[in-house]
């Protein structure tokens, strides 16, 4: 959205497209402000600069400046996740291919630029992430829930089951009765 505000913005203000106003413009102008919301997202004030890891706003800033390069981030995620079954390792190898696929569909543009240099943010809030996944111990896609409720069951209780609550014990009930 970021971007788009900033597009219209833009275009409000110049009134129509003059020497100082080109369509370049405005796109770069939508990258500083989808670049400004990337960031925000990582650090927000409120939040006391701990905030999340850039991804999704990243792929919005994508889908937004340049649909191709977002679609193939998407579609590399899609694949990334498939096969390795875990997420972080995905958002990594598509975060990784956006800046390249920028480039080659758009050698000259800006875009390449803001999206290595957001890709370069992205791999540093995910340094906890990439050690746990050198270690062997990154939740893989699925495993975390069978893992969690695996260890937590008591026996016997699987499926539908699980979900259930059991009924609180009367402590003035006999046993057998």
């Amino acid at each position: 959205l970021a971007y788009f505000f900033c597009i219209w913005g833009a275009a409000a203000y110049s009134g129509q497209y003059t020497a100082d106003f080109t369509p370049g413009y405005y796109h770069i102008l939508g990258l500083i402000g989808g670049a400004a919301a990337f960031i925000g997202h990582c650090y927000p004030v409120w939040l006391q600069f701990k905030g999340g890891k850039g991804v999704a706003t990243f792929v919005g800033l994508l889908l937004a400046a340049e649909w191709p390069v977002g679609l193939a981030f998407c579609a590399i995620w899609l694949l990334t996740a498939f096969v390795f079954r875990m997420s972080s390792l995905a958002a990594l190898v598509a975060t990784l291919t956006a800046p390249v696929v920028a480039y080659w569909l758009n050698p000259l543009g800006d875009g390449y630029i803001v999206f290595g240099a957001l890709a370069v943010l992205i791999y540093w809030r995910h340094r906890a992430n990439i050690q746990r996944t050198l270690a062997g111990t990154q939740p893989k896609i699925g495993a975390k829930k069978k893992a969690a409720h695996a260890a937590t069951d008591p026996p016997g209780r699987t499926g539908r089951d699980r979900a259930r609550p059991r009924p609180p014990r009367d402590p003035c009930r006999r046993a057998g009765s």
